[in-house]
């Protein structure tokens, strides 16, 4: 039986190159991700900004409203292991350490007559804020007893992805295709069309708004909206014998005498603004380049939305997102920032980041993490490209849209989620007035 089994076993190669490769260590990707979730090993000073030291990075300062307070996050140490995997197994222990964290408490006195903040003074001190779970040899986790393991996830990948809008057909029934732009956390965007062709965007699946209501929001001007999309050229209305009715204005005319606005940007060229022109003497008129556009989307778009500035568009979108509130100029603007500025609440992560620079070939700084102008008008001309069939769509089921979530980024959102609480709690007791009982 044995000289036979050894025949069965036996291979023959009939390669001409020998050539074996070694089978990987195939837990290494499950202990490298936690390794860099805790960092353990590592002097605080000497920690990267991943897994636990960003979670407590982005979670602190947290501060009163007045902000005469605030609890700062100095470094975290994680003590010694207590009961080893043998002992927490027959006991239906956790395999863990307790994590400690050394945080300042900073009181500041506000000066009356110059509003200037000064620091009054500093408290340091370590907290017990939990036991956490370590990781065996074998990739496992040993919780209450009994051996755990986390498997890793395959998700969507933050960036962009342009893809057919299945079931929408234009008026003249053509394919329309949608643009998201998915963070690692925050607020979504996606770039639509509707039937008649006109250009949406939506914000968290909820309200939509027209591309340039967003555009005049992020501070640019009609005139600037149309230079970033269009070739423009400057023409003689009275000289020419080429018809230009119908043609739009690319950049506001005034009057050089009472600095009167005769025509603004985004206007068409009709009969009312010729005799106008004439009558003022004005012969020369920058336009968009009939002759150059690949899609009038934007322009049609342009001219339904009656949103005049940033102050106005910002408005517009407070309304929407937070109906019934009252609404100033300041809080729109507030809203807005902390909707993709603030570093807090909106993050593209370092894989969102990567992508969206290779896509549309930006050289943004890979630590620039929140939303930027170039990231909406870069995804805005492809989409418009990709309408026009210029260029092609990409493919949901690729993987190259796909990311794999392992065991320390998973633990890492964990911890984000339960310190987000953690905070709220701390900010609000922060707002008693009797200092001593904090």
């Amino acid at each position: 039986m044995s000289n036979s089994s050894k025949k069965i076993l036996e291979r023959k190669s009939f390669a001409n190159i020998k050539t074996e490769l070694e089978v990987p260590n195939l837990l290494l990707t499950q202990f490298r991700s936690y390794e860099n979730f805790l960092q353990k090993d590592l002097p605080p000073e000497e920690r990267k900004s991943t897994g636990l030291q960003s979670a407590f990075k982005d979670t602190f300062p947290i501060y009163n409203d007045s902000g005469t307070l605030s609890l700062e996050f100095v470094s975290y140490h994680l003590g010694k292991l207590i009961y080893s995997e043998r002992e927490c197994k027959e006991k239906s222990l956790t395999y863990s350490v307790p994590l400690k964290l050394k945080v300042m408490f900073v009181i500041r006195d506000i000066d009356e007559v110059t509003g200037e903040k000064r620091i009054k003074e500093i408290k340091e001190e370590d907290i017990f804020l939990g036991d956490i779970p370590l990781m065996t040899d074998r990739g496992t986790f040993i919780i209450n007893g009994a051996e755990r393991v986390v498997v890793s996830q395959l998700h969507r990948s933050p960036g962009v992805t342009l893809l057919e809008d299945e079931g929408k057909l234009d008026v003249s029934g053509q394919k329309l295709f949608t643009a998201k732009l998915i963070p690692y956390f925050g607020s979504w965007l996606e770039f639509e069309y509707d039937t008649n062709n006109f250009l949406y965007i939506v914000i968290d699946r909820k309200k939509k708004f027209y591309i340039t209501t967003f555009l005049k929001a992020l501070g640019y001007s009609v005139e600037e909206i149309i230079k970033l999309f269009y070739d423009t050229k400057v023409i003689n209305i009275s000289k020419s014998d080429r018809e230009y009715n119908g043609w739009v204005i690319s950049q506001d005319i005034i009057n050089e005498t009472t600095g009167e606005v005769v025509a603004e940007a985004g206007a068409e060229i009709d009969s009312f603004y010729l005799k106008k022109f004439a009558l003022l003497k004005i012969n020369e008129v920058e336009v968009v380049d009939q002759d150059k556009v690949v899609s009038y989307t934007l322009l049609n778009t342009m001219q339904k939305d009656a949103t005049v500035g940033t102050d106005q568009a910002l408005e517009q979108i407070y309304k929407k997102l937070r109906p019934g509130y009252p609404v100033s100029p300041k809080l729109a603007k507030e809203l807005f920032e902390n909707l993709f500025f603030n570093p807090k609440r909106y993050s593209l992560g370092k894989v969102g980041r990567y992508k969206l620079n290779k896509k549309f070939n930006l050289n943004i700084s890979e630590d620039t993490m929140i939303l930027t102008r170039e990231d909406v008008i870069a995804t805005i001309a492809k989409l418009i490209s990709i309408n026009a069939e210029i260029e092609e769509s990409d493919d949901i089921d690729h993987l190259s849209n796909r990311r794999v979530r392992s065991v320390g980024e998973l633990a890492e959102n964990a911890v984000r989620s339960g310190l987000a609480k953690m905070a709220k709690s701390i900010s609000d007791k922060l707002n008693f007035p009797d200092v001593e009982e904090l």
